[in-house]
């Protein structure tokens, strides 16, 4: 018990010289707590610490992801949407001059009609461009 005592008492003369926060730290993790508790308290520090630091993207000179700084790709994003869009078109496009009249084809042109009009808001009023139907095959007689 005075080993213990003493142990805490040279810890606190110690921590006074620290800065407030590695101070307050050490005063949690080593004097008021198990070892047990301890090990996980500073790996939940040590792993919101490096959770923040890759957010930051402070990380990147080890070759440790982007993290959040990546958004400034949005670019690339926006371009891959673009294009998930406008090829999504085309094949409804497709679609549609296959399809004979009626309810099916409404619904298609209705979809494609929406699909336009997205690719117009993401690329500020151009229009997806389509190539013409193909002549339906006559059947053979």
């Amino acid at each position: 018990m005075a080993a213990k005592r003493r142990r805490e008492n040279y810890m606190k003369r110690e921590m006074k010289k620290a800065p407030f926060p590695l101070e307050l730290f050490l005063d949690v993790i080593m004097l008021r707590s198990t070892p047990l508790t301890a090990v996980v308290w500073g790996t939940f520090l040590l792993t919101i610490s490096l959770h923040v630091a890759w957010a930051c993207g402070w990380l990147t000179r080890w070759g440790i992801g982007e993290g959040f700084e990546a958004a400034g790709s949005a670019s690339k994003v926006q371009q891959q949407l673009q294009w998930l869009v406008s090829n999504d078109a085309r094949y409804y496009f497709a679609v549609l001059c296959r399809l004979p009249d009626g309810i099916a084809r409404e619904q298609v042109a209705d979809h494609l009609d929406r699909l336009e009009a997205e690719y117009k808001y993401l690329t500020n009023g151009q229009s997806v461009t389509f190539s013409p139907c193909p002549p339906l095959a006559q059947p053979a007689q």
